[in-house]
């Protein structure tokens, strides 16, 4: 698509405002507007409000049309008008390139409206918004040898307490789509600013994407959270011109940042913003937000742009990827999320929109924005018949992640994994061996667990009030967090029973809050209703609803084992009971000790089994998981959880 750049190159610092209008470089326009344009105080309260959170849709169009009114002013409104009826006939696409001085740059300019046309600008076919304007140094992007794939580099910092699986599958699944022409490789675990900083420098990365939390540091400048060279350094907060300099040597074309306020710019300096400094380190593209962004919101925008830079309209073109993201984004907005789809900056290199060639899409490619997680087809028929059903029974563990945002102050109301959890209680007790983390950097990993019970074991030893300290510590990081979406998605399910291994309560929450009525089995020893009109909720390891139910320390597990042999009646049937009776493993790993020791009493094996087909939604599983899972002919679902569970609304209905 022919593109022509529209460059507002705005000037002054209080009282009056020259804007500058260029088109394609050539000379420039010149029109003038007053800062009181924008200083009414229901304005004012209207941009606070924008930058709370507390907007609504009417609120960004107000805003925008003032500033779209300010940019087209006097000359610069007739030349705009012109350009703009000649790109319309010849189908050209228009940059608007805004170049701004520190006082407006906090501004919500992505938010330009068209009262004429009645459309926001950032989400017009035909239009995109970027930042950079004739002040940003001039990149040139290096050209690639034939046959070279793309490099994609994911940085996931641990314990950020994110759905970071589900982003990453996302991205795994849009690579996918070029096959051998793009290579994906994730940095995960332990992610330090020097490991970070050598792996940048190890080879040349064409993208990398930042998955985790951004905050606004005690000096107004943004800070990025990464991981300390210590086991106790569970976080280090990077700053923004420290951040920067990770990208001196090898500047990738385009970085990604998908956290919280990494677009906020500072207004006492030019370049203080993150987008610019990075910038001005020679990539030729970044991404940030401008706000605080939800989880969700985060990984459905990252999907759509992947999917479209890689495979849509116009591939490789980083703006109108953007534009795309943002309108997928603007077509789901709540009233919860209305400013998500300009919360996104971009901020790019002059010349700079087409950052890869790529082949064009094929003609019959069918494109689904509203598919948001997995690719539904990869979900096994048998599974969604399973569930049609009512004939699959779920066995689920630790659901954990944030109901809120990407911004490191959010973490607090996240629901604290097993690995956050054990983190806690370890640096809270003083736990002598932190190098347990080491072992267990994957957030699924099984010996995560291991850790949590001998973390509690210790607790529960050193802790003044013993027993009663330990599980006041437990409910306490519980006490303000709320079920997640994932939860209240399972929750809708049509399933005869859901054995949880974990013990935060929030399936039962979930139950709850949908006022669907379950039989909840509060442990193991407990008793079942004769009733069977509704599932099962059976607590393996408790709940923090019931303290004397809860299964935490390494003794606590030991006896728990014993009362698993054999395991109760109640739960054997509930899988095994009925021919043709499916099960579901989902958030577990197939190398738990506890999980395998559930699985040995509720699988069948054998040539005359009558149980129906078995499902591990797992995407990393190896041929060693596959040597001790062969006996029960388990069918691999190649998604995260979060994944699998957004797939399968997506096909048989539901959030």
């Amino acid at each position: 698509m022919p593109l022509r750049t529209l460059t507002f190159d705005v000037a002054g610092e209080s009282g009056r405002f020259v804007v500058q209008l260029s088109v394609d470089g050539g000379p420039s326009v010149t029109g003038t507007f007053d800062d009181d344009l924008l200083g009414s105080a229901r304005i004012r309260a209207v941009i606070d409000d924008i930058e709370q959170g507390r907007c609504k849709p009417e609120d960004l169009q107000d805003v925008g049309t003032l500033l779209w009114d300010a940019l087209l002013v006097d000359e610069v409104a007739r030349v705009f008008d012109r350009t703009r009826d000649e790109a319309k006939q010849a189908g050209d696409h228009l940059a608007i390139n805004l170049c701004l001085p520190p006082s407006l740059e906090l501004l919500p300019w992505e938010s330009l409206y068209d009262e004429r046309q009645r459309v926001f600008v950032a989400i017009e076919p035909r239009y995109s918004i970027v930042r950079g304007g004739t002040d940003s140094p001039p990149v040139s992007l290096p050209p690639r040898a034939p046959g070279q794939p793309l490099s994609v580099l994911a940085v996931i910092p641990e314990g950020s307490g994110l759905l970071v699986d589900h982003e990453y599958n996302n991205l795994r699944l849009a690579v996918s789509l070029l096959g051998d022409a793009i290579r994906l490789e994730r940095l995960d675990g332990r992610v330090t600013a020097t490991g970070l900083l050598n792996r940048i420098r190890s080879e040349p990365w064409d993208v990398v994407h930042y998955i985790g939390h951004g905050e606004i540091g005690a000096n107004d400048t943004v800070r990025i959270r990464l991981n300390g060279d210590r086991p106790s350094e569970t976080e280090v907060w990077c700053e923004a011109e420290q951040f920067s300099t990770l990208f001196l040597t090898n500047p990738p074309r385009l970085v990604l940042l998908n956290c919280c306020l990494g677009g906020v710019p500072d207004p006492r300096r030019t370049f203080g913003g993150i987008g610019q400094l990075i910038i001005r380190r020679g990539v030729a593209a970044v991404i940030s937000m401008r706000y605080e962004i939800q989880d969700d919101l985060a990984i459905k925008l990252a999907d759509a742009f992947y999917r479209e830079l890689l495979r849509g309209e116009t591939p490789g073109r980083v703006d109108m990827a953007l534009r795309y993201a943002r309108h997928a984004i603007y077509l789901e907005q709540k009233e919860t999320s209305a400013r998500g789809f300009v919360t996104p900056i971009l901020h790019l290199a002059p010349g700079c929109e087409a950052l890869f060639e790529l082949p064009a899409r094929p003609a019959d490619t069918v494109r689904d924005p509203q598919v948001a997680g997995a690719e539904a087809s990869i979900v096994p028929a048998e599974l969604l018949q399973a569930l049609a059903d009512n004939e699959c029974v779920l066995v689920l563990g630790a659901l954990a992640g944030p109901a809120g945002l990407r911004s490191g102050a959010a973490t607090a109301l996240a629901v604290p994994g097993p690995r956050e959890l054990a983190l806690q209680l370890a640096t809270d007790s003083n736990y002598p061996l932190m190098t347990d983390f080491e072992l267990a950097r994957s957030s699924d990993s099984w010996l995560v667990g291991w850790i949590l019970q001998a973390v509690c074991q210790h607790f529960q030893k050193s802790h003044r009030r013993r027993r009663a300290g330990l599980v006041h510590a437990i409910q306490q990081a519980y006490q303000q967090c709320a079920p997640r979406d994932m939860h209240l998605a399972i929750a809708r399910w049509n399933t005869p029973g859901i054995i949880y291994t974990y013990f935060d309560g929030m399936m039962a929450e979930a139950f709850n809050t949908l006022r669907k009525t379950v039989r909840l089995v509060p442990s193991l020893e407990s008793s079942v209703e004769a009733v069977e009109s509704s599932p099962l909720l059976i607590h393996l390891r408790g709940s923090i609803k019931d303290e004397r139910s809860l299964v935490l320390t390494e003794e606590d597990h030991e006896r728990l084992l014993e009362s698993m042999r054999p395991m109760p009646s109640h739960i054997v049937e509930l899988a095994r009971g009925r021919a043709g009776r499916s099960v579901l493993f989902l958030g577990v790993s197939p190398r738990d000790p506890l999980i395998r020791h559930l699985s040995s009493q509720l699988l069948e094996t054998g040539k005359n089994r009558l149980q129906g087909p078995v499902f591990f939604a797992y995407p990393n599983h190896t041929p060693v998981d596959d040597a001790y899972w062969d006996k029960y002919e388990v069918n691999w679902i190649d998604l995260s959880p979060e994944a699998l569970v957004a797939a399968i609304c997506h096909k048989v209905g539901g959030p």
